[in-house]
């Protein structure tokens, strides 16, 4: 782009007016064209490849399906497949929790999804819709990653969550 401003600016300062802000116009025209082609490649290589996604955000990378294990207060393990999706500015998370027999147990969507990348933990607020209650239950967790290095995503993560209507840890 500097070099196409910079060849147009010698071929503008040769003409006379009217053809010099006629070459004005198109090098702004041209300029503003560029951008908007160059942000539109960025954009669609960060959100079609997921490579492009998991450099540009480094440690803060998360993004996925994500399985897991949760130990209830009765000791029996509940299955969790979240699925997390990130953009630029913001992380999601929607959850499914099984029994063992399979059947579903509950469901949540984040409200609020905090990284700390520098400490490699996650923050997450959220409500969880569990069927044989009456109200929606709110969440909180705390996760530390497990990860190759620090400037890299996690592999795995381990923690813990407490709902509103429960004091101890799950």
């Amino acid at each position: 782009m500097f070099i196409g401003v910079n060849a147009s600016s010698h071929f503008i300062s040769t003409v006379q007016p009217p053809g010099y802000f006629i070459g004005l116009l198109i090098a702004a025209l041209g300029s503003v064209g560029v951008y908007n082609l160059t942000a539109r490649l960025v954009h669609w290589s960060l959100y079609n490849w997921d490579w492009s996604m998991k450099v540009t955000l480094g440690p803060n990378y998360v993004q996925g399906v994500w399985g897991g294990i949760i130990l209830t207060r009765s000791g029996k393990p509940l299955y969790v497949v979240e699925k997390v999706e990130q953009t630029l500015s913001k992380t999601s998370i929607r959850g499914t929790s099984y029994r063992p027999d399979k059947i579903p147990d509950a469901n949540w969507i984040t409200e609020s999804v905090q990284i700390d990348p520098v400490r490699g933990e996650m923050f997450i607020f959220y409500s969880n819709n569990v069927p044989w209650k009456e109200n929606r239950v709110e969440a909180l967790g705390r996760l530390q990653f497990d990860r190759k290095s620090k400037g890299e995503g996690p592999t795995g993560m381990t923690g813990y969550a407490i709902d509103s209507d429960s004091t101890k840890k799950l």
